[in-house]
């Protein structure tokens, strides 16, 4: 559904696919099979990987200490994935559905509490922690990867609660 070669390294490419893995080939090698994969891991996406992007560790200009693989998946997670040993992951954001106030029907009581589907997401150049992520029911969120429980904003500009 999506690929991605490495700025830093260009030799390697990403993939997220359809029944939810995300993959990453190294093109040098002759075999066809990814060097690392979520395949078998139990942070493995449930649903299609709508995007994969390349994310720099260093933002701050000083030395390149690589990149950092980030996802977004219809299951509603947002997932960093690092190559330290084999394929690690850590989820950044579980997305919930956001009602809306002018629909009656939205403001039914537990609606926060179901995953939305997640689409697209980009992080806002020169800060590395900072993105924003789109989702299905059209509003586009102000994220962190300090925060993994709420947004900071949404679309809209209403601010959500952020526990620090």
């Amino acid at each position: 559904m999506t690929c991605q070669f490495s700025r830093s390294s260009p030799n390697l490419i990403a993939t997220g696919c359809y029944n939810g893995v995300v993959a990453i080939y190294d093109i040098r090698v002759p075999e066809d099979k990814p060097i690392a994969d979520s395949k078998l891991l139990p942070g493995k996406h449930l649903d299609v990987v709508w995007e994969a992007q390349w994310v720099p560790r260093n933002t701050s200009g000083g030395a390149d200490k690589g990149e950092t693989l980030v996802s977004i998946s219809s299951d509603g997670r947002v997932v960093e994935w690092s190559m330290k040993k084999g394929l690690e992951y850590q989820d950044l954001m579980n997305m919930k559905r956001q009602g809306n106030p002018a629909n009656k029907e939205d403001n039914i009581e537990g609606i926060n509490f179901r995953n939305t589907v997640g689409f697209s997401f980009d992080f806002l150049k020169n800060e590395g922690s900072v993105y924003l992520a789109s989702t299905e029911d059209g509003t586009v969120h102000r994220c962190s990867k300090s925060y993994n429980e709420q947004y900071l904003e949404n679309y809209f500009g209403h601010k959500g609660s952020v526990r620090g």
